[in-house]
C-alpha cells in the first residue's frame, strides 16, 4: 500500500487516530464533533467539504460509522440486521438486498447471511459492524476501537478488510490503541501526553516511523519496539 501522504487527496489514504494506552478523557468528544454529535466550543468543524453546524445531515449521509459497541439486534438475522439499518438512510429493503451478497462477502460472512447474532464470533460480529457501515456507500468511515476483545487472528483479517477499502478510494479513520493496526497506517494523530486530565493535546502527527521518532509521544517509544521487530514488507521492500 503507498504510505506517501498528501492532505489533498485524503479518499485514498488509511488515516488513523492514535491516543496513548490510557484512555483520554477527551477522545470521545473528538471522535463525535465530526459526527454532529456534539457541538464545538469554537472555531468551525467541516466534514467532506461541509460545514458540521449547518449541514450536518448531508455529511452523514456519505460517513461510516463502527462504534465501539456493535449495538446488533440480537432479534434478527445477519441480513435482517443490515436491511433494517438501510432504512435509516431511506433505502429500500429491496435496494439493500440486491447489496447482501457483495457486502456479506466483503465481510467474509456469505454463509452466516440467515444465522442470528448469538451465533456469531467476535470478529463476525465487528466484521458484520463494518458491512453495516458501508451500507450507504460512505467516502469516509470511521472506526472506534475496532480490534476490542478480537482475538489476534480477528485483527489480521479486520485490518485486511480495512486496507482493501482504503485500496477501493475510500477514507479510514482509525481510534485505535493496538499497536498492530497502528504500525500499518499512513497517517497518525498521536494524542497525549498522558490519559484524562493529562492528555488532549496533539503529541505528534505523521508516519508511524515518524511517530517511533517522537521522544514526546509513549505510543511511538512501544511502536518503535513493535516495528524493530515485525516490520512492515513496504519497509523492507
Amino acid at each position: 500500500m503507498n504510505r506517501a501522504f498528501s492532505p489533498l487527496i485524503p479518499s485514498v489514504l488509511l488515516a488513523l487516530l492514535a491516543v496513548t494506552a490510557t484512555v483520554s478523557a477527551a477522545e470521545t468528544p473528538k471522535a463525535a464533533a465530526p459526527a454532529a454529535a456534539v457541538k464545538p466550543d469554537a472555531g468551525k468543524v467541516s466534514m467532506l467539504g461541509f460545514d458540521i453546524a449547518t449541514q450536518a445531515r448531508i455529511a452523514r449521509g456519505m460517513v461510516g460509522v463502527v462504534p465501539q459497541n456493535d449495538a446488533l439486534d440480537p432479534d434478527f438475522t445477519v441480513s435482517e440486521n443490515l436491511i433494517v439499518y438501510g432504512r435509516y438512510f431511506g433505502f429500500k429493503d429491496a435496494d439493500v438486498q440486491e447489496r447482501l451478497p457483495s457486502l456479506l462477502q466483503f465481510a467474509a460472512l456469505e454463509s452466516r447471511a440467515n444465522s442470528r447474532i448469538q451465533e456469531l464470533s467476535g470478529g463476525m460480529k465487528r466484521r458484520l459492524v463494518l458491512a453495516r457501515a458501508l451500507i450507504n456507500d460512505p467516502d469516509l468511515i470511521f472506526l472506534d476501537e475496532p480490534t476490542t476483545g478480537l482475538h489476534f487472528h480477528d485483527v489480521a483479517k479486520l485490518l485486511e478488510v480495512l486496507h482493501e477499502l482504503v485500496e477501493q478510494g475510500n477514507s479510514v479513520v482509525v481510534i485505535e490503541h493496538n499497536l498492530e493496526v497502528i504500525k500499518t497506517a499512513d497517517w497518525i494523530i498521536d494524542m497525549g501526553p498522558e490519559g484524562g486530565d493529562g492528555g488532549g493535546e496533539v503529541v505528534g502527527v505523521g508516519t508511524p516511523e515518524a511517530i517511533a521518532a517522537n521522544a514526546r509521544s509513549h505510543t511511538g517509544r512501544f511502536l518503535k519496539e513493535v516495528l524493530a521487530r515485525r516490520p512492515l514488507k513496504a519497509a523492507a521492500e
